[in-house]
């Protein structure tokens, strides 16, 4: 249940800052003297809408009816203890839950879009063009606040966002750190942009310690200043009065005055000793990368180009296909002369001649299979014949008179 509430806190977080000028603004014109009820009355409506959000889908949106009466009651209340104006804050209110209600429904962190937060800033520009009407004057101050707040909250949606798009296994320990470094310069951004309330922010807080050192200094010295025998310095006079050239210290002021001191020297020499292995560190880091640098520089300097090419040609593989391919042209087109062959040899190429009929042929079947089952259109006694003298010369090693390889081709007619 947690993990639905928190990313839809952070999307009414996120609507609640974009919407702000339509609160501020009214309650700026409506009521200057109580503007912080403008700010605080889409906080109510936001937590019934999401209320209402989180029951069950075939109830939710009489329970949206129900959160809206409830603001209604709200505003009404308000109109009438506070002014009768109050009451049309409650238009900015309704625009509010009905907006809101919609992004209940959607994946968690994917309630808003970059179009969606975009009318928020472009709200904020009306609002900044707005502000210098005379009624509206109250509301500049919390509105630059609030635009840079919704800024901020804009780029780290924005970020997750592209960060989930383009790796949806993106780990905490990335998504920490991509909020670190906007952190980073988001603040400095702040920074930069208000550089003069920072400087004198910086200086009223270095006045502040440097006037608790004198106060605390000279609290100290009033504990080591010597009793004086019936006098007492006044609160309004000189707190170093009593630290005339004719009063002498005492024995206890001698001896912190010692301690002090070399509390002091060791303190210094503590931090010398730090601040000098600190610079070593840094000197020896730095000495470190300067070598790293210069020899990789000398290597690139050094080294020589070599042009390099590798071909995906296997020149073997191509004359054996090319081989084997002529080879079968001087088969197919220049083959040995019949006279030239032996008898088995002749046997075989009458069924080679026989097979180049169009008939298409079943290459799973065997020789005998073929001539036997009729599939050359020989006589029965004729593919007998040749079947048995196939066979012997194909796998067998009696001899094969040259009159019956001649025979047989006269009775195949190739």
């Amino acid at each position: 249940m947690l993990k639905r509430i928190l990313p839809k806190a952070q999307a009414a977080m996120l609507l609640y800052l974009a919407t702000l000028p339509l609160f501020l603004l009214p309650a700026a014109a409506l009521m200057p003297e109580r503007m912080w009820l403008g700010a605080l009355l889409p906080i109510p409506a936001l937590l019934l809408t999401g209320g209402a959000g989180l029951v069950n889908a075939k109830r939710r949106t009489a329970a949206l009816l129900a959160a809206i009466l409830v603001m209604a009651a709200v505003c009404a209340g308000l109109s009438l203890a506070v002014t009768p104006a109050a009451a049309l804050l409650f238009l900015p209110c309704l625009f509010v839950m009905l907006y809101f209600m919609p992004a209940m429904s959607r994946p968690a962190h994917q309630e808003w879009t970059a179009v969606q937060m975009g009318f928020g800033v472009i709200l904020y520009i009306a609002a900044y063009m707005l502000k210098g009407v005379g009624g509206f004057a109250a509301a500049a101050a919390p509105l630059s606040w609030c635009f840079a707040a919704y800024l901020i909250l804009c780029l780290f949606s924005h970020n997750r966002d592209l960060l989930i798009v383009s790796s949806p296994s993106a780990s905490k320990t990335l998504l920490f750190a991509n909020r670190k470094l906007l952190a980073i310069l988001c603040l400095s951004a702040l920074l930069l942009a208000n550089l003069q309330a920072v400087g004198t922010a910086i200086r009223t807080a270095i006045r502040w310690i440097v006037a608790s050192a004198a106060q605390i200094i000279l609290w100290m010295i009033n504990l080591l200043r010597p009793e004086s025998g019936g006098t007492s310095v006044q609160q309004d006079g000189n707190p170093l009065e009593g630290l005339a050239e004719g009063s002498e210290p005492g024995a206890f002021a001698k001896f912190m005055e010692i301690v002090l001191f070399a509390v002091a020297a060791l303190i210094a020499a503590v931090l010398l000793y730090f601040a000098l292995r600190h610079l070593y560190r840094l000197l020896t880091k730095a000495l470190r990368i300067l070598q790293e640098r210069w020899q990789s520089y000398r290597r690139k300097i050094s080294a020589d180009y070599v042009d390099t090419s590798e071909s995906l040609l296997d020149w073997g593989e191509i004359r054996k296909t090319a081989r084997a391919r002529i080879d079968r042209f001087k088969r197919r087109h220049l083959p040995v002369p019949w006279e030239k062959l032996n008898p088995a040899q002749r046997v075989r190429r009458v069924y080679a001649l026989l097979l180049r009929r169009p008939e298409t042929q079943n290459p799973a079947l065997t020789a005998r299979e073929t001539l036997l089952g009729g599939a050359l259109n020989l006589p029965a006694e004729d593919a007998a014949a040749l079947a048995a003298l196939y066979d012997q010369a194909r796998y067998s090693d009696h001899p094969i008179a040259a009159a019956e390889a001649d025979a047989l081709r006269k009775r195949a007619g190739v």
